[in-house]
């Protein structure tokens, strides 16, 4: 019995580490600037994406919001003396669509795709008595 559990620990541990190991690997593809990261999410109740930088002092950094033709829409700026910053784009009035967020120093870039949808209207039926 006690060997059983053994083996079975064994197993269960070897099994965690190749899963922890897949998680740890990056994708060698992926867009990654040296002096800067960004990090965005969707705000559904003020319908803005919000996004949030990090970066090195003495770097300015701009940031865009383009549409899929490459045309700026709406543009921020991080000074050289932050280290981080938040930029938010309301996006209520966007037609559907795919866009990006660009954020470079002029060395450095990383784009992040953006697709807007906007919901089919919703037909309500009331049946009266």
């Amino acid at each position: 019995m006690k060997k059983q559990f053994k083996t079975i620990a064994l197993a269960l541990f070897a099994t965690t580490l190749s899963f922890a190991a897949l998680a740890n690997t990056e994708n060698p593809n992926a867009e990654k600037a040296k002096t800067f990261d960004v990090g965005m999410y969707y705000d559904y109740n003020s319908g803005t994406i919000k996004t949030f930088i990090e970066k090195q002092k003495g770097d300015q950094l701009h940031v865009t919001f383009l549409n899929d033709e490459g045309e700026e829409l709406s543009g921020s700026y991080l000074n050289k003396k932050m280290d981080s910053g938040r930029v938010y784009f309301d996006i209520n009035s966007l037609p559907t669509g795919t866009y990006s967020i660009k954020v470079s120093n002029g060395r450095e870039e990383i784009i992040k795709p953006v697709d807007i949808s906007q919901p089919s209207p919703v037909t309500v039926v009331k049946f009266s008595k």
